[in-house]
């Protein structure tokens, strides 16, 4: 039996075809970036990450309720976001998990959203992301009005 790509939990954590455009589209933002840092002074001289704007503005997005998975297991989000196969197959409650995990990773490590940048575990959650998006048929894109492009 084929597996369903929504939970129903979903339904209960409001993500919308909108709230999923945004979080992809503040992706491509973030990965046009050089660098998950400015090339400034004050980001090379301080002890601590100073990220380029698309970088606050995605994590930002990615911490809004609907994508935080308020009774999710540090441990077992980061054994699914190392599973290229879980990744591969995650459905958008799975995917509401690893995201939760990525946000919450900076505050307990310094540097964490950066590592995330340079590696690419991240580009693969927002891959099947984007696969759910273009397959699940409440999630596809509206046709234009008549008359409209």
């Amino acid at each position: 039996m084929a597996r369903s790509l929504r939970d129903p939990s979903d339904q209960a954590h409001g993500i919308t075809a909108a709230d999923i455009d945004a979080l992809l589209q503040a992706f491509t933002a973030l990965r046009a970036l050089p660098s998950a840092h400015p090339d400034t002074p004050e980001a090379a001289a301080s002890a601590y990450p100073i990220y380029a704007e698309p970088v606050r503005a995605f994590f930002q997005l990615a911490g809004h309720p609907c994508w935080s998975d308020y009774g999710y297991a540090s441990k077992d989000a980061a054994g699914m976001v190392r599973d290229d196969a879980r990744v591969a197959g995650a459905s958008l409650a799975e995917i509401r998990t690893m995201i939760t995990w990525c946000v919450r990773g900076e505050r307990f490590c310094d540097g964490f959203w950066g590592s995330l940048f340079e590696g690419d575990r991240l580009d693969r959650i927002l891959a099947r992301l984007a696969e759910l998006r273009r397959r699940e048929p409440a999630w596809a894109p509206s046709p234009s009005p008549p008359g409209r492009r």
